[in-house]
């Protein structure tokens, strides 16, 4: 008799366990989840984030914790579709993991649903993270070695924040693979004068510098 008992325990244990497990990862279903879910991703995905938009490199754990972030932003999207917020944290997560693909699809769907010209208020939040996803893009098309894609995007960056010192220095990188070095050191000037601490323009800048005597 404890045989049976026991075994239907378990299967009350497995159906209860499935049934969170779809609640955690399903559809979201309010808006007071959706805020639940949101401050959830946010709280994995910030500090992983911050290392890796500085070069660092991410620990398991760190991989789990945004690898689980990415899910729930997507969660996010599926509930409010026309929300650009987790469409460009999935695609910053994407971007951090090497996931070029991902990458560009979720930060296209941000830019998509990004307006032009945001409402009072809200121009410099929606601006940078405009300019942000035309940054990664530019990135990774750099890094797949099409460099004239790479300058439009950075040209499409910089029309929203016009003298960002990370965007002109992208910009300078794509121009200098395409050998249009006076344009290039245009660019890493006005990025280390908007920026000293850029060690990146200062070291390309240096380098085209030697490069052109």
């Amino acid at each position: 008799m404890w045989i049976v008992a026991a075994i239907i325990a378990l299967g009350v244990v497995w159906v209860m366990s499935s049934q969170t497990s779809k609640k955690s990862d399903g559809e979201i279903q309010t808006a007071q989840e959706y805020s639940t879910v949101l401050a959830e991703a946010e709280k994995l995905a910030t500090p992983v984030l911050k290392k890796a938009d500085v070069g660092e490199t991410l620990n398991s754990q760190e991989l789990q914790d945004i690898a689980q972030a990415e899910i729930k932003f997507d969660r996010l999207s599926k509930f409010r579709p026309s929300n650009n917020g987790p469409y460009f944290m999935s695609g910053r997560i994407a971007f951090a993991r090497g996931d070029n693909a991902k990458a560009i699809e979720k930060l296209q769907l941000c830019l998509s649903n990004t307006p032009s010209n945001p409402a009072p208020g809200y121009e410099k939040v929606m601006n940078s993270m405009a300019g942000d996803c035309h940054f990664m893009i530019a990135n990774i098309k750099l890094n797949q070695g099409q460099f004239a894609a790479a300058e439009q995007e950075a040209n499409f960056a910089l029309e929203r924040i016009p003298g960002s010192s990370g965007y002109l220095t992208v910009r300078a990188r794509a121009l200098i693979e395409q050998r249009k070095l006076k344009e290039a050191k245009a660019d890493l000037e006005q990025a280390v004068k908007a920026d000293a601490n850029n060690s990146q323009a200062k070291s390309l800048l240096k380098f085209i510098s030697s490069d052109s005597r």
